[in-house]
């Protein structure tokens, strides 16, 4: 789905809904129970299958009874096994108290069984209630609970100050075909702002992102990691296979021990019973940007701790466009785009001993530069002289599993910066005078804070091969002005089933000793590490102007990775990613010199399915030459081919390009396959090969493509990119 993360209002007149509008969420589910209630009409027929859209239900909707002005339900939240919509009725749309009450039906068509679910409203207070609800008019149980809006089996919980969130939940569960009611404050519409969200589904991307230059990304909710986004790349190159909140903390001076807790969509969802979670959250809203310039995605969270302090904690993912004329390094000499994975956390209420409060965010940052699935890792310092001098925890890569402080109380740890390759080995960042490029072009970077000993052209002797005499950075970390955070960041091997860490916390998977069941502690080149990014900060060191989160400033809070508009004071800070290089085209128009030949007289038709990159389908041979280098012997991959076929669709495409967004130029990784088309008696072969990692000058390769239609001379655009690997005249592979 592309679109918004919270839906709309939709006012129904009785045309069908598009179920491709996912936004629903996946509570705790009970053992299915008949619940026999009265208020509940059965449905007239069984359900269908969980894979079954269902037709919107049509007006009047008889969930509820006629309640003042009203005949039925002014909204409906309709829950199916594809998602959680709010239908609007028109002839129903009013106050039913004709002032600014609403009556809301719920209706559960799905195969699953709830007990609670969170809603909430951008622009109406719609929990502030204030007594004439449907106790005024019904006037007997179950109409006169606590508020008096609750309906049969309905009750409210965790609202927020400003009224505008909280929780239904349900007792006795809403099993599946079950209904009921309740009364809302403010007279509620079908557009924004005075809506009400519901949450996406759970474990399903709600937010699948595809930027105007090549951002691509897919978000989810996730049952108790928070917003986790996935699958995230620029262009062909991936950047991150998953980037999520494992736990959060709370510590206020009253409770002698930390309060952990996860990011859960309602305070109910189910968790594990050996957990030990003694916070409580609810998901306010998830947003997204899913197309355009910068694209973006994020959640807010309310986290509520045993003593009744609560904390708004905000998951916000953006993402820069391509801009050729920002440069993310003090050489300045190579284009890149920026993300930021902030964290904001903001006390929502003053904790009731006034006392100081403690939070700590951990964020899990799993990297794979270019899927390779391995690689090297390393942290580094500034200090950019003639011949490249940077301080480096590893000697080309980290060695051990391990941990380090890199901000401490707000200031310059000893480390400045993560950087993560699919290679064997990490380049330090320095520049190469000869070519006027950075180290680890290739890489992931993370920079939390660039030294002074980074600033290139504003120095007392400034270096001829700057490319701006303007100071790079003024030495201060990324954070609000104010901020006094400490941040330890820690790495460990990629294994599968560590990917919730929890109950073991991050730290508790570091093991200097055995590492994959071996006797020492030295990691290999075939080993993926993943960065745990664990900050915290106290409620008596705020930064100056405090915090935003979702468009309202609160005093005491603090951001973790925050975006800066200083670019020199801390503004450099961001993690960013170097785009493709563009190679060669066919037809010939740009790149360094690569040959791309389609054998058009080659072409042959594969009856059967051979691999998953062979399938069935007409096959066209591509063979690619590198040209000579003066530089360099060979030339450095993984290398990616976009095809844009005019006629023809492309089978073979890699999964990872064709998993969430379906393109018409969809990419390839050139891998060493080797296929023989069958003849005369003999059956077509074809044998797997590696990835692409080299190719020397002057040496060439053949890769396939498979489509469904025989594709003609013409008929194809074919764009070749690679991995940089810092060389003179780059050229940026953009969308």
């Amino acid at each position: 789905m592309q679109g918004s993360g919270s839906l709309r209002l939709v006012t129904q007149r009785r045309v069908p809904l598009p179920l491709f509008v996912v936004g629903a969420i996946l509570c705790l589910a009970a053992p299915p129970l008949l619940v026999d209630l009265s208020y509940a009409d059965p449905l007239s027929a069984p359900l269908p299958s969980v894979d079954a859209p269902l037709p919107p239900p049509s007006p009047p909707y008889l969930e509820c009874p006629a309640v003042g002005a009203n005949s039925s339900c002014s909204l409906l939240i309709w829950i199916t096994d594809q998602g959680t919509f709010v239908l609007g009725d028109t002839n129903q749309l009013f106050p039913y108290d004709g002032a600014d009450d609403t009556l809301v039906g719920v209706r559960n068509d799905s195969h699953t069984t709830y007990t609670s679910l969170p809603i909430s409203s951008e622009g109406a207070a719609i929990f502030a209630f204030d007594n004439d609800g449907l106790c005024t008019y019904l006037g007997t149980p179950p109409y006169c609970g606590v508020t008096g809006y609750e309906g049969p089996g309905v009750t409210f919980a965790d609202i927020d100050v400003d009224k505008h969130s909280g929780v239904l939940q349900f007792a006795p569960p809403l099993t599946p075909g079950s209904r009921t009611f309740f009364a809302l404050e403010a007279a509620l519409t079908t557009t924004p702002p005075n809506n009400i969200d519901v949450p996406p589904p759970i474990g399903s991307p709600f937010c699948i992102a595809q930027s105007d230059d090549g951002w691509v990304f897919a978000a989810e909710v996730s049952a108790h990691e928070g917003l986790v986004l996935k699958d995230l790349r620029f262009g062909p190159r991936l950047v991150a296979r998953r980037m999520s909140v494992p736990y959060v903390v709370v510590q206020e001076e009253t409770l002698t021990d930390f309060q952990y807790g996860r990011l859960t969509p309602s305070p109910l969802a189910h968790l594990p019973t050996s957990d030990g979670v003694s916070l409580s959250s609810t998901l306010i809203k998830a947003r997204c940007r899913s197309t355009g310039a910068d694209v973006g995605v994020g959640a807010t969270y309310r986290v509520t701790a045993p003593d009744g302090t609560r904390v708004l904690v905000d998951q916000d993912y953006r993402f820069d466009h391509f801009d050729p004329a920002d440069r993310c390094e003090s050489t300045e000499s190579v284009p890149c785009v920026r993300f930021w994975p902030t964290i904001t956390w903001a006390l929502d209420t003053a904790p009731p001993s006034q006392a100081t409060v403690l939070f700590k965010s951990v964020q899990r940052l799993e990297f794979d530069p270019d899927a390779s699935g391995k690689g090297s890792a390393n942290l580094t310092a500034d200090d950019l002289s003639l011949f490249g001098h940077i301080e480096e925890l590893g000697n080309g890569r980290l060695r051990e599993e391990d941990s380090r402080e890199v901000i401490v109380f707000g200031e310059r740890g000893d480390w400045d910066n993560w950087h993560q390759s699919g290679r064997a080995h990490v380049d330090l960042p320095g520049i190469n005078p000869l070519v006027h490029t950075p180290g680890c072009s290739d890489c992931v970077h993370a920079h939390w804070l660039w030294g002074k000993d980074a600033n290139c052209g504003c120095t007392a002797i400034p270096f001829p091969f700057c490319r701006d005499h303007e100071c790079w950075t003024d030495g201060k970390p990324e954070l609000l002005d104010g901020s006094r955070q400490d941040v330890e960041a820690g790495w460990v091997v990629f294994k599968a089933n560590e990917i919730d860490p929890w109950p073991r916390l991050w730290f508790e998977l570091v093991d200097k000793f055995v590492t994959h069941n071996r006797t020492d502690s030295s990691l290999s080149t075939n080993d993926r590490l993943v960065l745990y990014w664990d900050a915290d900060s106290r409620s008596q060191f705020n930064p100056s102007d405090g915090v935003t989160i979702r468009g309202k400033r609160y005093q005491v809070g603090d951001s973790f990775w925050p975006q800066l508009p200083d670019k020199i004071h801390g503004g450099n800070g961001s993690m960013f990613f170097v785009p493709a290089r563009l190679l060669g085209t066919d037809p010939p128009s740009r790149g360094v010199g690569w040959k791309i030949e389609p054998r058009w007289d080659s072409i042959a038709f594969q009856p059967g399915r051979l691999d998953e990159r062979l399938p069935a389908g007409y096959v066209l041979p591509v063979v690619i030459s590198a040209p000579r280098d003066l530089f360099a012997d060979k030339w450095l991959g993984p290398f990616y081919l976009r095809v844009n076929s005019v006629s023809s669709h492309l089978l073979n495409a890699d999964e990872v390009f064709t998993k969430y967004v379906t393109r018409d130029d969809p990419w390839i990784v050139l891998h060493h396959d080797s296929y023989t088309p069958g003849k005369k008696g003999k059956s077509a072969r074809f044998d797997r090969g590696e990835v692409v990692k080299e190719i020397s000058a002057w040496r060439s390769l053949v890769t396939y493509l498979v489509f469904r239609e025989k594709p003609t001379d013409g008929s194809l655009g074919l764009t070749l990119v690679a991995t940089p690997d810092g060389r003179n005249g780059y050229i940026p592979a953009i969308d």
